[in-house]
């Protein structure tokens, strides 16, 4: 096995720690913000996923990537923009599945958010952000 392929795999694996950390906050938050204080379920799928993503790029910088000696608002930059695309598809992924299916709006916020997290946010964050 070749060091970077053993590389990239330790990366991925720590990668996807800190995105199970990052959606536990989501989720915690929207659970929260939706079934207990009764917000739209957008409006709390979108701060929740602000709060988790803030606690990702933190994580992500020091832990995964580990790029502190770069500039950090440079990446900070970097992620917002591309977290707003993650972002954007978790919302309209979510008002879609909401608005045209029987599905619930917490399973609905469950499967965008693996959806997204499995073929974006790893990409994004590995090859453009942190690179």
């Amino acid at each position: 096995m070749s060091k970077t392929f053993s590389q990239n795999i330790a990366l991925f694996f720590r990668y996807n720690t800190v995105a199970l950390f990052a959606t536990t906050i989501d989720f915690v938050c929207f659970f929260l913000l939706f079934e207990m204080f009764d917000f739209w379920y957008v409006l709390s799928a979108s701060i929740s996923a602000s709060l988790g993503g803030i606690a990702a790029f933190i994580m992500n910088w020091k832990w995964v990537f580990k790029t502190q000696k770069k500039r950090w608002y440079t990446q900070f930059i970097k992620y917002v923009i591309a977290w707003g695309g993650s972002i954007l598809l978790n919302i309209y992924g979510l008002y879609f599945l909401v608005e045209n299916t029987e599905i619930s709006e917490v399973m609905s916020k469950i499967m965008v958010s693996i959806i997204v997290g499995a073929f974006y946010n790893f990409l994004i964050s590995k090859n453009i952000i942190f690179k």
